[in-house]
């Protein structure tokens, strides 16, 4: 009851009245789950493998994504991140294959969201990828990546780089790793292949340029250059081109 003094309940998961400390969790959860900005984090693994949840919103206040918070949830398709979150663990996700969509609010100064990508510092470094990504895009903005950030993604068919230098890869690693190179292709900027090959100990052979596979002729992310225009979609890069929308591999589909 709205009047109870000591409890209140958000999601079915029972908290103090003042929300800042959970007292129970249930073994099923809704669809859609709101988790209180009032309390700082969660514990770890709180919500995995828990195959009811599709959407989650968190609150204004919230600080802390924990380790595997959301691993192997299934049908999780969308989250929303507020301005006040600061940490975000890069396992949270782990398994969650069809989460297509990480909104990161624009004021947030430590993450934001592009595509399938969060990004931290300002947009140069790429902390993730998501698992359910097919066609990436790297804005210029990034700078510097994990060697292992697509090796995870089982889904992806091509990586588009808009710079024309290679993003520096972290120290650890020694090049850049695919979950399955042999179906994913990459695109550089025209002149920057070899770079690309040789900072990444890529294979020559699979970097494209100039010419992306579709149905279209050459098009970049420049809007105007032949009428076309590169859009996200659940995930998905969209290429629009005098009324009609393919897929990044020239299928048809509106």
């Amino acid at each position: 009851h709205p009047d109870n003094t000591l409890f209140s309940i958000v999601s079915g998961i029972v908290y103090n009245k003042t929300k800042t400390e959970i007292l129970y969790i249930p073994k099923v959860f809704p669809d859609e789950i709101t988790i209180p900005g009032t309390i700082n984090t969660l514990p770890e693994r709180l919500f995995e493998w828990n195959t009811n949840i599709t959407t989650v919103t968190i609150e204004e206040g919230f600080k802390s994504i924990p380790d595997y918070l959301f691993l192997a949830c299934e049908n999780l398709t969308t989250v929303n991140i507020p301005a006040s979150v600061d940490d975000i663990s890069l396992v949270a996700f782990d398994f969650c294959y069809n989460l297509k969509t990480v909104n990161i609010d624009k004021a947030n100064t430590t993450y934001s969201s592009y595509g399938p990508l969060i990004l931290s510092d300002n947009g140069s470094f790429l902390e993730l990828c998501l698992q359910s990504a097919v066609d990436v895009v790297v804005p210029e903005t990034v700078t510097e990546l994990p060697g292992d950030v697509f090796i995870v993604c089982d889904k992806i068919r091509s990586v588009t780089f808009l710079s024309s230098t290679p993003p520096i890869i972290d120290s650890f690693y020694d090049g850049l790793t695919f979950g399955d190179i042999t179906q994913c292709q990459v695109f550089v900027p025209e002149g920057s292949e070899s770079d690309y090959a040789s900072s990444y100990s890529l294979d020559p052979t699979i970097i494209n340029t100039g010419q992306i596979p579709t149905g279209i002729t050459t098009i970049t992310h420049i809007a105007d250059k032949h009428k076309s225009r590169l859009t996200f979609h659940n995930g998905r890069i969209i290429i629009s081109k005098e009324g009609d929308k393919y897929s990044l591999y020239g299928t048809k589909i509106m």
